[in-house]
Order: C-alpha cells, then sequence, then structure tokens
C-alpha cells in the first residue's frame, strides 16, 4: 500500500471517531513557525507611530527566514565568524613564486611577461631599450684602402 491510502485512511477514522464525540474536524493548516501573531509582533516594535507597517515587515521577514531542520545544519556563531576571517595566503604566494624561479628555463619567460606586464605606464617606469651598436659590414678598412689603390685612379698632376 502507498503511503498516500494509508494516509487517507488514517483521516476517514480519525474523522468518525471525531464525529461520535460530537466535534468537528478542521481542514485547516496548522500555522507554520513562520507565521507570527500580530499581538507578538507588536510587542516588539517601538512605541512610536511612525514606520509601524515598515517594522512589522522586518520582523515577518526575519521570522520567515530563520532556519529549520529541514533547512539543514543550524551554524554556530563561532564558525560563521571564523569563515568571515581573512585568511593569510602568504605561505601560498611564496610557493608560487618559487616555482616561477629564473634558473628554471620553462618559466623564465613567464617571468619576465609577468615583469613586463606589472610595469607602470609612466617613463620613469619604462625599461630602456638597448641602443644598437653598428653592424659591421664584410669588408675592413685594409680592404677599402686596398680597392682605392687598384682601382680609383691617381690623379696625375693637377697643373696640367
Amino acid at each position: 500500500m502507498s503511503t498516500s491510502l494509508v494516509r487517507k485512511g488514517l483521516e476517514l477514522f480519525a474523522d468518525e471517531s471525531v464525529a461520535e464525540l460530537g466535534g468537528a474536524v478542521s481542514h485547516r493548516k496548522k500555522k507554520g513557525p513562520s507565521s507570527v501573531k500580530r499581538e507578538d509582533m507588536m510587542e516588539k516594535i517601538n512605541t512610536n507611530k511612525k514606520g509601524v507597517k515598515k517594522q512589522l515587515n522586518k520582523i515577518r521577514h526575519r521570522e520567515i527566514k530563520k532556519p529549520t531542520a529541514k533547512e539543514g545544519k543550524i551554524k554556530s556563531s563561532i564558525d560563521a565568524y571564523k569563515k568571515c576571517q581573512p585568511s593569510d595566503c602568504t605561505e601560498e604566494n611564496v610557493q608560487l613564486l618559487l616555482g616561477l624561479s629564473r634558473s628554471n628555463p620553462e618559466t623564465s619567460g613567464f617571468y619576465t611577461q609577468i615583469l613586463k606586464h606589472s610595469r607602470g605606464k609612466l617613463a620613469k617606469d619604462q625599461e630602456e631599450e638597448e641602443e644598437q651598436t653598428e653592424q659591421e659590414g664584410g669588408f675592413t678598412e685594409e680592404d677599402f684602402a686596398l680597392f682605392d689603390k687598384d682601382y680609383v685612379p691617381k690623379k696625375k698632376n693637377a697643373a696640367l
């Protein structure tokens, strides 16, 4: 038998037993923990007449948001406090930086990329580019001197 059939059967027998006693069965749902009587809420608000509706709504929402057993474990305030505390990640960061050491050829490119990216945009923060030295050609000064001797005609007496 399914649980719904058992439940309906028990309701029928409960109705008959109550009818014999002379009472009427109410099919209203019982109020849950979220609903609060107005008198209880009125005790919790200020005596000031302004903002009563707003205060009542706040109280109502607080009552609705209270955790129930179905929603799971109720956390202690100590656990919530520890969770909100800032954690120190220094050790993890140091380990990551040691992994990016310059001695490792695989990560040396990453290291220079990180440095370039973190460098500022101001002129004082920019790395000075190395000046390119003049490239030496294939000919030396001696070769030019030999060329002059062989191919450049010597001037004969300029007086002629």
